[in-house]
């Protein structure tokens, strides 16, 4: 009697709830592809899918109900953009739309137009509406208004650069890995002067400053390092995101010469750079080469050389991670650094003997 009693007081112990990592860790694959097989998103082959659906089985994890079929109650995410029209955020935040909205999910947009005081505005209201959750890409320069985040008291993800805060949850790409990749593919077609194009010249130089396009020149600047080259700081200049104001930068430095290679840090800048060259009656790449950082689909088109960033990959984690936040799946600090390739395309090729610097 006392073995059966034993027994019946074993079987009423409380089991340890198996939780997505159980399962990620069970299958041998990553929560976030756990996600993906879960939520059944595309892109995950069918050995991964039979793995996690598997350990689904013999764990007895329960899948998550959608977030508007729990409680009857439509939830809200928040994005805050820097700058929606450029190609890339847009695909960005597409994407996470996308994901979100198959989750159960409404989103509301907001573009703060780079200004890191609006950006905590847009903040401020869409908290006022009661989100859920808030993904959140800072503007390309640091503020203390980026301070003011820790007072809202919502699930959030950051994307593109990270901010001062404790515990805070981030998904980005290999920016640096990306850039130093990209410089040294230049270095050894004998480029030795490059014209590197960011957005905002200041904020790369300045120390204090935390932006991609900072660690992405650090990256640039290893490689010429390496190679015990010195890079001339005359050759970075602002391209300030845009197209239009690119081609009339690299439209008046090509009158003053001193580079054969133009590395943007954005593809959006590469295209105005590439219109410049065929402009000035120049060629791409006999005279001067071309690499740009994104890949964005317009870039496949003019057969660019560039980094690719998995935009794609960057949202879907975002927006599987906000999931995961809002319903206590996972708490911060989390995270997730999907890697950069290079793109070897058409646009840059070898110094020639008798190029002068253009």
């Amino acid at each position: 009697m006392e073995s059966c009693n034993i027994i019946i007081q074993m079987n009423e112990l409380p089991k340890k709830k198996i939780i997505i990592d159980d399962v990620a860790k069970r299958a041998g694959v990553s929560t976030a592809t756990v996600s993906r097989v879960i939520n059944g998103f595309e892109g995950v082959s069918s050995d991964v899918s039979f793995r996690v659906n598997s350990a689904i089985e013999e764990l007895g994890y329960v899948r998550p109900v959608k977030s508007k079929d729990r409680d009857g109650v439509e939830r809200y995410v928040g994005i805050v953009v820097p700058h929606i029209q450029n190609p890339y955020s847009n695909n960005l935040v597409q994407e996470i739309q996308n994901t979100l909205e198959n989750l159960g999910y409404s989103v509301a947009i907001m573009d703060s137009k780079n200004d890191p005081e609006k950006s905590i505005k847009c903040v401020e209201l869409l908290v006022k509406t009661g989100i859920s959750g808030l993904i959140f890409i800072p503007t390309h320069h640091r503020s203390k208004e980026e301070m003011k985040l820790e007072e809202f008291n919502v699930p959030m993800v950051f994307l593109g650069r990270r901010v001062d805060l404790e515990n805070i949850c981030f998904v980005g790409s290999e920016t640096f890995i990306g850039a130093y990749n990209g410089a040294n593919y230049l270095l050894s077609l004998g480029h030795k002067n490059i014209l590197y194009i960011t957005g905002d010249r200041d904020s790369v130089l300045n120390e204090e400053e935390s932006c991609v396009d900072q660690l992405g020149f650090n990256g640039f600047l290893k490689a010429y390092n390496e190679k015990g080259l010195t890079f001339n700081y005359d050759n970075l200049v602002s391209g300030d995101y845009s197209t239009s104001e690119t081609f009339d930068l690299v439209s008046d430095r090509i009158k003053k010469g001193g580079f054969t290679a133009i590395f943007t840090s954005g593809d959006v800048m590469a295209y105005g750079a590439y219109k410049a060259i065929l402009s000035s009656g120049l060629t791409i790449p006999g005279d001067i080469s071309v690499l740009g950082f994104d890949d964005l689909p317009m870039s496949s088109v003019l057969d660019l050389t560039t980094i690719s960033q998995n935009a794609f990959g960057i949202g879907q984690n975002a927006a599987l991670l906000m999931d995961d936040l809002i319903e206590k799946r996972k708490v911060g600090p989390q995270e997730i650094i999907l890697p950069t390739n290079l793109c070897i395309r058409s646009t840059c090729g070898i110094v020639k003997s008798n190029n002068p610097e253009i």
